[in-house]
């Protein structure tokens, strides 16, 4: 069974603290999010990565990488802004090589709500161009996963599992399910069905369906061994990856996590 989580932007200290976290939470997978700030203070993030992969060798984790998404947009109709997302996203292939993960997870990208909705296939045609164009500088050997995104005033390319059916089509790509995401737009366990067999890792964490509040495990209404039920039936043998913004907060969902994977058929 895989088990990690998501270092949060919270999260003071090293690297070797992060294992040393790990190690003592007994998981085996961690997620490096380089939207973290301290990211972009780097301007060679290869040696880092490279470290990174060290450690992680050294204690048997396994590392899986998210690109950075807080302000891009790999869809975008701008040229210039559009290219910064591709620069970005090529930057997390790399640092995943580096690092020596099978994954990187990225954010598809949105129409602004001011765009009439009949440009989503525009849209849709220049997204696919920019991940074309990234495996392609990067030699394609790296999975890329789509993240399924939480309800927003702009119209996201990947919220509803109709739009992620055709992104997974179109890119070739397979899916992150983020369950807190899929919490505000609709029932989590119809994503998980509908879904199955394309989804390779799972983002964990709670909320009460308005926003995205990345609660722990448990503090929110998602009925999380629902979750897992559906998942076990689905077949999922991928990572479940916690993905709250505190580290207390990630150990109480590792507890709790790990009991609801013990305790549920």
């Amino acid at each position: 069974m895989k088990v990690g989580f998501r270092v949060p932007y919270t999260f003071m200290g090293g690297w070797r603290a992060v294992f040393n976290r790990a190690s003592a939470l007994n998981v085996n997978v961690i997620e490096v999010d380089l939207g973290d700030p301290r990211f972009q203070a780097i301007p060679n993030p290869v040696p880092l990565a490279r470290r990174i992969k060290e450690m992680a060798s050294s204690q048997g984790i396994e590392i899986v990488v998210k690109a950075y998404t807080p302000d891009i947009n790999l869809a975008s109709f701008n040229n210039t802004i559009r290219a910064a997302a591709q620069r970005l996203l090529i930057q997390a292939i790399r640092f995943a090589q580096n690092a020596e993960s099978e994954y990187v997870i990225f954010d598809p990208g949105y129409l602004p709500r001011e765009y009439p909705p009949r440009l989503v296939n525009r849209a849709r045609t220049l997204l696919s161009r920019t991940i074309s164009n990234a495996q392609r500088l990067t030699g394609g050997t790296i999975k890329l996963l789509i993240e399924n995104a939480p309800r927003t005033e702009n119209r996201s390319l990947a919220s509803t599992i109709e739009d992620i059916k055709t992104l997974s089509e179109l890119l070739g790509c397979n899916i992150a399910l983020n369950i807190g995401h899929a919490n505000t737009v609709g029932n989590v366990t119809d994503f998980i069905e509908d879904l199955k067999g394309k989804i390779e890792v799972v983002h964990l964490s709670d909320n009460n369906g308005d926003q995205d509040s990345h609660l722990p495990i448990g503090y929110g209404r998602i009925n999380y061994r629902r979750v897992i039920s559906a998942l076990k039936t689905a077949g999922f043998d991928g990572a479940y990856i916690i993905d709250v913004n505190s580290p207390a907060g990630i150990s109480v969902s590792i507890r709790r996590l790990n009991a609801l994977l013990s305790s549920t058929r």
